[in-house]
């Protein structure tokens, strides 16, 4: 909200996909589908902050962009995008109320939700556990949500006693979001991801067109931290004078 607010009004526009992205001499053309049409945008300079492997699988570029690019894309795991978490909310923060920090870690084979943390407001006045799924993707995708319901009231019975099974349960799964989550990402990574690539950190098309957000980072990838170090980036690429284009 408050970025948008130094905006001008006609500059944000939402419900847009972006199809393609073309160069056309001192421009780039972007094609974006919104409301069953196509609008087409002309810009001097174009930053596209989506993650690799989802401009990989949705977005056309002409004209295409090199093997070797490409297949960076196609091997950076977009961060946390295979993930679920469910946040459970309750009349009052009983576990406070014990002396219980409401964070947990269970690590049987059968476990559900692997990681719990408090998901209270600062005032604690708004209860909240919240929780990490260990299922993959694919699993998660096959268990009725009555099925899920169950499962995760069961845990959180385990780990804090007969008073967590009332709690009004929120599910929200990444990896069937569409842009969020790629046909790549629905695969966890056997360990931590590795981000960093040069390759992704080039300007192409003769200074007009630049690959930014976080999984692009030389520091952080994945992290706020490596979002910020991507933004810095591409200020000093975009300034009148740019001070390094690495």
């Amino acid at each position: 909200t408050a970025m948008t607010a130094q905006l001008p009004v006609d500059r944000l526009h939402l419900g847009h996909t972006l199809l393609s992205v073309e160069e056309d001499d001192d421009y780039v053309i972007l094609s974006f589908r919104h409301n069953e049409r196509v609008v087409q945008v002309n810009a001097r300079h174009v930053v596209l902050a989506l993650p690799p492997r989802l401009l990989e699988e949705h977005v056309l570029f002409y004209p295409p962009l090199n093997a070797s690019l490409r297949e960076a894309m196609r091997a950076t795991h977009t961060w946390m995008a295979d993930q679920a978490k469910v946040v459970v909310a309750y009349d009052q923060a009983f576990w406070r109320e014990t002396g219980q920090s409401g964070n947990a870690f269970v690590t049987h084979e059968q476990v559900v939700l692997p990681e719990i943390f408090d998901a209270c407001d600062a005032t604690g006045e708004q209860a909240a556990l919240g929780a990490f799924f260990s299922l993959p993707p694919a699993l998660r995708a096959t268990i009725p949500p009555a099925t899920m319901a169950l499962l995760i009231s069961s845990q959180l019975v385990q780990v804090f006693d007969p008073p967590a099974e009332d709690g009004e349960q929120h599910v929200h799964d990444w990896a069937q979001e569409a842009y969020t989550c790629s046909t790549l990402d629905r695969t966890p990574p056997s360990t931590h991801p590795e981000y960093g690539n040069p390759n992704l950190r080039l300007p192409l098309w003769e200074n007009k067109l630049f690959f930014g957000g976080s999984e692009t980072a030389g520091y952080g990838g994945g992290y706020l931290e490596g979002a910020l170090e991507s933004a810095a980036r591409l200020q000093r690429m975009l300034a009148p004078d740019p001070v390094s284009l690495s």
